[in-house]
């Protein structure tokens, strides 16, 4: 079980706006703490930064939270370093998703906690909704038949049921490609059926069509109330150039829901 939701900042309102799903995945995990986790270079700046964290949190109704501000040279390591202390910790954090493949996409710091941890992390990119409204009612879980995708769905399967969310399994096959017959949704149906005989979880599917898989996706997901999607990535190697590489940076770029990334391996 998560044990608390860690919510990285910077101080910037950019990495602010993962204030609201953090603390709406906290509340639907039990009511774990929240933890805001800063990294300043020096020490003299290290008052200052908890100080704006305590008015970024109360700005958005927050209080209680624990605000954590370590001095290093190394943003990245600092962060890995503290999550890496609570091994069943949920990450939230925002990120601009800048680039087309590889760690510039998801920035610098959230490109590396999202290679370098074991566990899933949450991402706000630029296009996320202020609208979104919580709970997370539905996960909807990103497959293309891939080993690789389908690496994430014990995660996705015990992330759902902590939440008390629907699982929901989507692909996004061309345009033309059997359109409308029983083959569109034949994979999804047997991986729903996996699921329901290996781990007693019940999970619904579409099949979405599109030229562009990330657009299909991002839209899908507009439109499902209380949605989170969650995408694969390969770990270590970077981003993949494949349907679950580049394409999850594109949707976490253009999504207006919360995207939870998991890395494969």
């Amino acid at each position: 079980m998560t044990s608390r939701v860690i919510v990285p900042l910077d101080g910037s309102h950019r990495a602010s706006s993962a204030i609201r799903p953090a603390v709406a995945v906290a509340e639907q995990l039990g009511g774990v703490p929240v933890q805001a986790a800063s990294v300043v270079a020096d020490a003299r700046e290290q008052t200052e930064r908890e100080q704006a964290l305590n008015v970024a949190l109360a700005s958005q109704g927050v209080s209680g939270a624990e605000v954590h501000v370590r001095v290093d040279a190394s943003a990245t390591d600092a962060l890995l370093g503290l999550i890496g202390e609570t091994s069943d910790a949920e990450v939230v954090m925002a990120t601009h998703a800048r680039g087309t493949i590889g760690q510039a996409v998801l920035g610098s710091v959230a490109g590396h906690l999202v290679t370098h941890l074991a566990q899933p992390v949450t991402l706000v990119g630029p296009e996320f909704d202020a609208d979104w409204m919580p709970p997370v009612r539905t996960l909807i879980v990103c497959l293309d038949g891939s080993e690789l995708s389908e690496s994430m769905l014990g995660q996705a399967t015990e992330l759902a049921r902590q939440l008390e969310a629907e699982l929901r399994l989507i692909q996004v096959l061309e345009p033309g490609s059997g359109s409308g017959t029983k083959g569109d949704w034949i994979y999804l149906r047997r991986v729903a059926e996996h699921l329901q005989k290996e781990r007693g979880v019940s999970a619904n599917w579409d099949v979405l069509h599109g030229k562009d898989a990330a657009r299909a996706i991002v839209d899908y997901a507009a439109l499902v109330r209380g949605a989170l999607i969650a995408m694969t990535t390969h770990g270590r190697t970077g981003l993949a150039r494949a349907l679950m590489g580049s394409v999850t940076n594109e949707v976490v770029h253009e999504a207006r829901s919360p995207v939870v990334v998991m890395r494969s391996g």
